[in-house]
């Protein structure tokens, strides 16, 4: 004999469920949706591991580290300030032993400012890591060699890092490759760059994007030169790269230093040189800016 229930109950467990839906099924959903994770699929969790990063220091040497690094004052930056508020206090103590004055409540003052600045130094630093702040310059050039390593690498250019604290460096570049190569070689290169660079410098590369570079088209690639030349000798240009030749319409992109003052002047001037040489040639420059390599 079987038992049957219109409520959708189990007769061995006693448990009933509401008539199912689609969104019964669906992760999204808060009615289908686990309801420890809340669909997420994962728990967010404190690890004190992560919290205390070097069991072996002080609290004010940095053991206690937050999801964007260690929280700690410099230690020049501390030891002065430990030298300020001890020099301030025995000037206090011998006016008054001297002099009868008493300074306490303005050196208590001073000493509530100092420390109210150092806090908010501290939450600087923590909200810079937490929007983002330009990476060292360092690490860009040991990126850039890195990629420059691979045979199929002609260049690599467009470099534009985010460092969000430790290990929370991301970025994105270009890199020039044979104007031959298949969408398969390409796609395995990318892939093989990216992983060398996180094993490397742990730093996630969000997005690689490809110039080809002519390298069968010999009028192509004695152009290229040729117009190089006419954009090094300007001041202030770092770089020509993203050359491409279509037809009758040649374009590129050219770094300007930070410390020019009117980059897109140099970029005409050299438009206009490019295009007294060529006449026949329809020129588009494009100026990009130096973003990691400047100081």
């Amino acid at each position: 004999e079987r038992m049957f229930s219109t409520k959708l109950a189990c007769p061995d467990h006693g448990v009933s469920i509401e008539e199912m839906e689609p969104r019964t099924f669906s992760f999204n959903n808060p009615h289908g949706a686990c309801p420890t994770c809340k669909g997420l699929g994962f728990v967010e969790k404190i690890d004190p591991e992560l919290i205390v990063q070097d069991p072996k220091k002080s609290i004010e040497d940095g053991a206690i580290g937050s999801a964007f690094g260690v929280m700690k004052i410099d230690g020049w930056y501390r030891q002065m300030l430990d030298a300020l508020v001890s020099a301030s206090t025995l000037a206090a103590a011998l006016l008054y032993l001297l002099y009868g004055v008493s300074l306490e409540a303005w050196i208590g003052a001073l000493i509530s400012v100092l420390i109210i600045k150092t806090g908010f130094e501290m939450q600087l630093n923590t909200i810079s890591e937490i929007l983002g702040q330009r990476v060292d310059a360092d690490l860009v050039r040991a990126v850039c060699r890195t990629v420059e390593s691979f045979d199929e690498v002609y260049g690599v250019y467009d470099m534009i890092f985010h460092d969000y604290g430790p290990n929370r460096v991301n970025g994105s570049l270009h890199v020039e490759v044979d104007d031959a190569m298949t969408a398969r070689e390409i796609s395995d290169l990318l892939r093989r760059i990216a992983v060398k660079v996180y094993q490397e410098h742990q730093v996630q590369l969000t997005a690689i994007g490809i110039y080809s570079m002519n390298t069968k088209d010999r009028k192509a690639m004695r152009l290229r030169e040729e117009i190089t030349k006419i954009a090094m000798a300007h001041n202030h240009v770092l770089q020509l790269h993203g050359f491409s030749l279509k037809e009758n319409v040649v374009q590129f992109d050219i770094i300007v230093d930070f410390e020019a003052d009117d980059p897109e002047k140099i970029r005409d001037e050299i438009t206009a040189e490019v295009s007294a040489a060529y006449p026949e040639l329809t020129v588009q420059a494009f100026c990009d800016a130096d973003y990691n390599f400047s100081e």
